[in-house]
């Protein structure tokens, strides 16, 4: 019953929203017509719910997908989504936790959410022993909604697949990779043990904080952490609070290098509204969607950046082929060398201010894209996590140097992994290193 509903819905919204948008694609001559599309792209996914609000999360992650003025607008739906009424949080929380439990630890649940997300609302709350909390409560329904959502999105997936119109786009893995995060992100118990795991890791960081679980009243349903109070997301930050969050900004970077190149674990959804700040520190949440990269995939992140710095292009391309979990059967091997040469070519070279991540793993997902490679899901979800940490430092500190954490760890990656290759002697200036002690380098 709940397929048939669904499908009617989308039928009925598709029926007003899909002829403007196709006006707005096509109409080259409308101003600004990207912003607008943006606009009304997010409100269809938007009144459309569930599993079509995560794929526009998805999406403006993603700068494979859509131009950064619609990415832009679809941004909105990362923690800024409308929600309908829904049943008395407290009854809820009761529910998931228990009468007693609830009864004897929780004394209140503020009724209006502080964020809300595709499959789980965030409410603030206080225990009887005074502590402020926020509780983080999985909406069933919205799961349920979510399940029968991609059951339609798979079967048009299935249908652009077969008409072969866009070969480069692997719209039916996507969409099945995004089912397999939608089930994590359900289950807010494994949630908890992603993020247990990422503070432990990241726990020298003085400046970076993550907040603590309330294990007594945490379950599958129900996420209780502490209440970060002051919290500011980053897209809310201005540029006088940014001097003030420096050393923050700088240590988030560092964080997310340890994360990639170190740890394995990386959290791979930092949009702005899972960064923020509090009291002149950086604090990370929702960890629902987490990378975890195995030791080989781990050492290939690392070698195909420690050959990017070098020049090495067979090196790079050979891992780029190893990680991709799908390869045409007509694959022309020189081509696809020659093609990242020339694009690394374009970006090897460039000074702090030119080189962007940004552009520069775009312009590589177009190079995939041309010879239908798929990446392995966890490779790119550590490529996002970087890109879009990226867009807020970015934007909140234009002149941070993203090299220089990025070389520490490229030259500690490189003393472990090729003790006896030395680095060539141009990539002091290639990589902008004559701030260190190059004698302590090699």
């Amino acid at each position: 019953m709940i397929y048939i509903r669904r499908i009617t819905y989308f039928i009925i919204i598709s029926f007003w929203y899909i002829p403007v948008l196709l006006i707005l694609w096509f109409r080259s001559k409308i101003f600004n017509r990207f912003n607008f599309f943006g606009k009304v792209l997010t409100n269809y996914l938007e009144t459309l719910g569930s599993g079509f609000i995560k794929v526009g999360q998805i999406s403006a992650s993603r700068p494979d997908t859509f131009n950064t003025e619609i990415r832009a607008q679809l941004g909105r739906l990362h923690s800024s989504v409308r929600t309908k009424k829904r049943d008395n949080p407290y009854k809820l929380v009761r529910s998931f936790l228990g009468e007693k439990k609830t009864d004897t630890l929780i004394e209140s649940i503020d009724n209006k959410p502080i964020g809300c997300g595709s499959v789980a609302q965030v409410y603030k709350g206080k225990l009887r022993n005074g502590t402020l909390v926020a509780f983080k409560v999985s909406n069933k329904k919205l799961v349920n909604n979510m399940v029968a959502d991609f059951k339609i999105i798979l079967f048009f997936a299935r249908f652009l697949d077969r008409l072969q119109i866009y070969k480069s786009i692997p719209f039916v893995d996507s969409l099945l990779e995004i089912k397999e995060l939608i089930e994590n992100q359900a289950d807010l118990k494994l949630e908890a043990e992603n993020l247990k795991t990422i503070k432990e890791n990241l726990k020298h960081f003085k400046a970076i904080r993550i907040p603590e679980i309330i294990d007594t009243l945490s379950n599958k349903e129900v996420l209780t952490m502490e209440y970060i109070d002051g919290f500011k997301e980053a897209k809310d930050i201005n540029e006088e609070d940014t001097l003030n969050y420096k050393k923050a900004l700088k240590e988030g970077l560092t964080a997310v290098y340890q994360m990639i190149f170190d740890n394995g674990v990386v959290h791979a959804d930092l949009h702005s509204g899972n960064v923020g700040f509090s009291n002149e520190s950086m604090v990370l949440l929702d960890f629902g969607i987490v990378a975890k990269l195995n030791d080989a995939t781990k050492k290939d992140f690392g070698d195909f950046f420690y050959g990017f710095v070098i020049g090495d292009v067979t090196m790079c391309s050979d891992i780029i082929i190893r990680q991709s979990k799908q390869v045409p059967k007509k694959f022309n091997k020189e081509k696809f060398y020659e093609s990242v040469g020339l694009l690394f070519d374009q970006y090897n070279g460039l000074n702090i201010s030119e080189f962007q991540i940004s552009g520069f793993v775009t312009d590589l997902f177009s190079v995939q894209n041309k010879f239908q490679m798929i990446g392995s899901k966890d490779f790119v979800r550590a490529i996002f996590s970087l890109l879009t940490f990226e867009g807020i430092l970015k934007s909140l500190m234009p002149s941070i140097d993203f090299q220089l954490e990025a070389k520490l760890f490229l030259l500690k990656y490189r003393a472990k992994s090729f003790p006896r290759r030395p680095w060539p002697e141009n990539i002091y200036n290639t990589i902008h290193i004559s701030s260190v002690n190059k004698t302590a380098l090699v």
